[in-house]
């Protein structure tokens, strides 16, 4: 070949989609252990630069944001890339900012190393600076200036157009050095931010969920262990490995091989020291955990993950809908309509329609218990699924089956209180029936914070107006009394002393794994309750715990109410019977049904069916 054609065809290398190329061709990386080696960018590497290519394709400014596994290959990117772009580039100019000393050197190291062993026919010139840290190619005006988190802010004189910023999360005063640092990048610039999870509500942590909810310019990215390629360990011969309580999580999820198994024993053992939080945090296999990992879990989070597996594996049956209270002529019923269109942010699920005349499992009283957590009833969330700072809670709603110690449905929205109140009034009458005597209804235990008192006020007077016994209402006291109740002895308040038995009931139950718990927005909730540094549990920033707290109650509401009383033994249905008669939510024997019509988002008329009690 001609220096000419040459030289054309190193030109067409340096366009962004031929760069993986380029990094085989003229980049040299030191390995782990043969010494000098191309760059062939792996798996993780691919993905990030496709990113990339995507966000530029689109128009937009190439900001990523990588939550990752320890040593994937991602500052290796970064520095060939801005390597490449530097040594070619008039005015450009690059900064690699670590959180430590030690980092700092290493990845000035990768640079060297790109520098010395580029073909010299087309290596660039460089200017000896007698700084260790700065590489400047004179003719070019562009230079690449590595520094530390502690320095960065010395920084805010400079402009750049390329910026990595490593191991975020470690950073100290990060969120002053990043607002520093972002006032010299302009908008069309390449920003690269990657980091390990280390603790929750630090900046890290907070930049990532903000680049979740869509309030940033930068795309998030999540690369789990199991997806680097060097992260298995060949096998003897005959070798054949059991996955113990721990790992068999991971193996059924991630379906991991018997390579990766055996490399994740010798990474616990060699590099976390048998500690499986700190494994969790230096190599998460999914998103949630490695933030999990890197706080400190209020429940038992191998309990919870084997049963997050289990409910994806095999689901709950389950009905989505809405329960509307109807008062007319005197009289309260409950009509629930069915509706699968509705989103997690409103909606009322249920696993188990009510007891019924003719249920195998025959009739009881005291046999359901109904909780609520109530939030302001004011939604700030703008449309996501992410808390941001100031935003409101949900109302979280369960109702529990004492007879079969199971969740039987979950509901969750942002309704005011009174209408909250008339929602769980509806709910009572559900799992009442006309079977049950009053006084033995549903129990309804309601935390009493922020608006809770509300609803619980307005509850209390729906239940006088339909004459249910007040004893029904959670309050302090004497929960069999039929006197009227003070009203500050109404609902749950939880405090510091409340709180620890509360929560200590639930944790008792999910790590014996006899929770009950059939709602899966509960258990993710369940994954990321935390304590924080002055031992206090709550949701990790971010995060909800609405259904927590609810559910926790329900816990509470079982010790305090009578066991259930059978009023009715059960009989044997066969036949078509059996079809309509079943304890499944949708039963047409004991509701009511009639179809309606109603428009579909595409403006189509569609039909639902409406149950009413």
């Amino acid at each position: 070949m001609s220096i000419d054609n040459y030289i054309q065809a190193y030109i067409r290398l340096l366009q962004p989609e031929y760069f993986p190329q380029y990094c085989e061709m003229f980049m040299r990386i030191q390995s782990k252990d043969r010494g000098l080696i191309p760059l062939v960018l792996n798996p993780a590497q691919m993905r990030m630069h496709n990113a990339m290519l995507q966000l530029r394709r689109a128009g937009k400014p190439v900001r990523l944001l990588l939550l990752k596994a320890r040593q994937q290959g991602f500052s290796t990117y970064s520095e060939a890339y801005a390597f490449q772009q530097t040594s070619h580039l008039q005015d450009y100019r690059s900064a690699i900012i670590a959180h430590e000393e030690v980092a700092s050197r290493r990845l000035y190291g990768m640079f060297k190393t790109y520098l010395e062993h580029f073909p010299d026919e087309l290596s660039p010139y460089r200017k000896n600076t007698g700084n260790a840290r700065m590489m400047i190619f004179e003719k070019l005006r562009s230079s690449i200036e590595v520094l530390t988190a502690k320095n960065a802010l010395s920084s805010s004189g400079a402009t750049y157009q390329l910026v990595h910023v490593s191991e975020l999360s470690k950073w100290e005063q990060a969120e002053q050095a990043m607002l520093s640092l972002m006032q010299t990048i302009p908008r069309q610039a390449t920003i690269i931010v990657e980091s390990t999870a280390f603790g929750v509500g630090n900046y890290f942590y907070e930049m990532w969920y903000r680049a979740k909810r869509g309030e940033t310019s930068f795309l998030p990215l999540f690369f789990a262990w199991h997806e680097h390629p060097e992260y298995q360990i060949p096998l003897e011969p005959k070798e054949l490995l059991i996955a113990d309580k721990n790992e068999e999580y991971y193996e059924k999820r991630f379906n991991l091989t018997q390579e990766q198994l055996k490399w994740m024993r010798w990474a616990l053992k060699e590099n976390c020291g048998g500690d499986w939080d700190l494994f969790r945090q230096e190599y998460p296999a999914y998103e949630q955990e490695a933030f999990i990992s890197s706080g400190s879990p209020v429940f038992d989070v191998r309990a919870l993950q084997n049963k997050e597996l289990a409910m994806k594996k095999e689901p709950p049956p389950v009905i989505r809908g809405e329960i509307t209270l109807i008062e007319e002529g005197g009289k309260a019923s409950a009509s629930f309509i069915e509706d699968d269109r509705l989103t997690d942010r409103g909606f009322l699920d249920i696993y188990k329609a009510p007891q019924q005349k003719g249920d195998t499992d025959g009739t009881w009283g005291y046999r359901y218990v109904i909780s609520a957590d109530v939030c302001e009833g004011i939604d700030r969330g703008g449309g996501t699924d992410k808390k941001r700072k100031g935003d409101t809670d949900f109302n979280a709603v369960c109702v529990w089956d004492k007879f079969k110690d199971e969740q039987v449905a979950f509901m969750r929205n942002r309704s005011d209180p009174d209408e909250l109140a008339r929602q769980l009034f509806a709910l009572v009458i559900y799992y009442g029936g006309d079977e049950v005597p009053k006084e033995q209804f549903p129990l309804t235990i309601i935390e009493r914070n922020k608006d809770g008192l509300t609803t619980i006020l307005y509850l209390r007077d729906l239940m006088k107006k339909y004459k249910i016994p007040l004893m029904r209402l959670y309050h302090r006291g004497d929960m069999g009394a039929e006197d009227e109740i003070e009203t500050l002895q109404l609902g749950f308040r939880t405090t510091s002393d409340s709180k620890p038995p509360l929560i200590g009931s639930m944790k008792e139950r999910i790590r014996k794994g006899t929770d009950g718990i059939k709602s899966k927005i509960i258990i993710s909730e369940s994954l990321t309750y935390v304590k924080d540094a002055r031992g206090k549990m709550n949701a990790q920033e971010g995060q909800w715990d609405d259904g927590v707290i609810a559910q926790a109650l329900i816990y509470e509401g079982i010790r305090l109410d009578p066991a259930p009383q059978r009023l009715k033994k059960g009989v044997v249905v066969t036949g078509w019977r059996a079809k309509y008669l079943s304890p499944q939510p949708v039963t047409v024997g004991y509701y009511s049904s009639q179809s309606k019509k109603r428009g579909n988002e595409n403006g189509e008329e569609e039909y639902y069916t409406a149950y009413n009690r």
